[in-house]
């Protein structure tokens, strides 16, 4: 949440819901920082559970809402759909010699190259790797794909 969105926050949910509670600037500076984790609608949400469950009528506690607004972002999180859980392919560009151009380059050095998703084709990618690569240094590579 940024400033302007924290402001309208504090006097469009908090204030309403609180109305005798009167913040200090600091209190709102506060206020400000703390909400800057949370997107409006979360903390929106936390504000409503908050008032229904608090002993407290004359002002919010800091403590109970923001513990609230971590629950919510964090049962937002679980319930957000996994990425496809599809173990992602690999390949290896593996050097057969040393690199003339660079010392540092060893027989044997390796990148890996893994596949972007599902429709990637991998075998196409490792090529075009594999031919930049032989420019780069000089050097013949092979491609190994994990058995």
């Amino acid at each position: 949440m940024n400033k302007t969105q924290g402001m309208e926050f504090l006097s469009l949910q908090l204030k309403p819901r609180w109305p005798k509670w009167q913040p200090t600037e600091i209190e709102i500076r506060d206020w400000m920082g703390w909400l800057e984790r949370y997107d409006y609608d979360a903390a929106g949400r936390a504000a409503i559970e908050h008032a229904r469950t608090s002993r407290f009528f004359s002002r919010p506690v800091t403590g109970e809402f923001f513990a609230l607004c971590d629950a919510l972002h964090r049962q937002r999180r679980q319930d957000r759909p996994k990425r496809d859980a599809e173990p992602r392919q690999k390949a290896y560009l593996v050097f057969t010699e040393h690199s003339p151009r660079n010392p540092c380059v060893r027989k044997g050095t390796t990148y890996v190259i893994v596949q972007e998703s599902k429709d990637d084709d991998l075998r196409q990618r490792a090529e075009q790797y594999r031919g930049y690569y032989e420019n780069l240094y000089a050097v013949p590579f092979k491609i190994q794909f994990p058995p």
